[in-house]
């Protein structure tokens, strides 16, 4: 399934998240799918916000998106993945390249418009500290009607876009971020992106005071949700069902701001990316030595899927 908007929608609705004009979705209760937050949230990512307007409002300038241009999100879920339980016979390794990088930056210098993993919130909506989501969306206005396409995701439930244009450049996350640079409308760089939201994990339940990463059912979870983020993007490509291979770029999916132990999201999505048969180019900052040498050694096992799965 999908929905597909012309350009003049999609100014028309952007109109209306800058105006605040639109009340908050039922079955919701966190954000809006408006820009308010940039405006009435205590405390702000004053830069942050600054280059959100400055890309908002040069949008308007130079007259918003021509009104044939088309934006689609397609919904996708997990459905028809493989069972791995007591499954030997998946024994490819997975394809991941991990990058270690100073800084996060968007978008990529890809001459390609490969597919970005977004770590989304599982209700999408602006915000105003500067996560990976909210850059995104900032930076490529028109995703951020995903507020309005999808107001909740469910568990095994995920977007994926049709090429966008990215209108701005940042460097840096949540209190470093800093918008470096707007596009010439002639020449942005077009992104497809996958909005998965991640589980909160490597943090304490409140009940029985155990680990989140060990409850029944979230790792299978997580796998389950990159399945559909990748095995959805897949199904984007006519060369993909041909036999082909596709390019995901993913940071610490759900490691940043909704936590969670770099080992078993990075082994999650090792496990989707086998599955589907995606090259996946995993970024991790220098500074997270730590983070980088447990996904270093990880990937130098040549663990394949199945392993993978035994060791989840």
């Amino acid at each position: 399934n999908s929905v597909t908007f012309k350009g003049a929608q999609v100014n028309s609705l952007l109109a209306h998240q800058f105006l605040g004009t639109l009340a908050q979705a039922a079955k919701t209760d966190w954000g809006w799918p408006d820009f308010t937050p940039w405006f009435s949230s205590e405390p702000a990512h004053q830069k942050a916000v600054d280059g959100y307007l400055d890309t908002i409002i040069g949008h308007f300038a130079e007259g918003g998106y021509a009104r044939d241009n088309v934006f689609t999100f397609h919904f996708h879920t997990a459905a028809g993945m493989l069972d791995l339980s007591g499954c030997d016979d998946v024994g490819d390794v997975p394809n991941v390249r991990l990058q270690v990088i100073k800084e996060d930056s968007g978008p990529s210098e890809s001459t390609e418009a490969p597919f970005i993993l977004v770590a989304a919130n599982s209700q999408p909506g602006p915000g105003p500290t500067a996560t990976q989501e909210e850059r995104i969306q900032s930076a490529s206005p028109a995703r951020s009607i995903s507020a309005l396409v999808i107001p909740v995701m469910q568990d095994d439930a995920i977007v994926v876009t049709s090429p966008f244009p990215d209108h701005a450049a940042w460097k840096g996350h949540n209190r470093t971020a800093r918008m470096k640079r707007l596009f010439d409308s002639r020449a942005r760089p077009r992104r497809r992106y996958i909005l998965a939201d991640a589980l909160q994990m490597d943090d304490v339940d409140d009940v029985d005071h155990g680990l989140k990463d060990l409850i029944h059912g979230r790792a299978e979870r997580e796998v389950k949700k990159l399945y559909a983020a990748f095995n959805g993007a897949s199904q984007r490509l006519p060369h993909v069902k041909d036999g082909g291979a596709f390019v995901g770029e993913a940071g610490a999916w759900g490691c940043g701001a909704f936590s969670g132990n770099i080992l078993v999201k990075t082994m999650c999505m090792m496990i989707a990316a086998g599955l589907i048969g995606v090259e996946l180019r995993l970024s991790l900052m220098e500074q997270r030595r730590s983070d980088v040498e447990l996904a270093r050694a990880l990937l130098e096992q040549r663990f394949t899927t199945a392993n993978l799965w035994d060791l989840l």
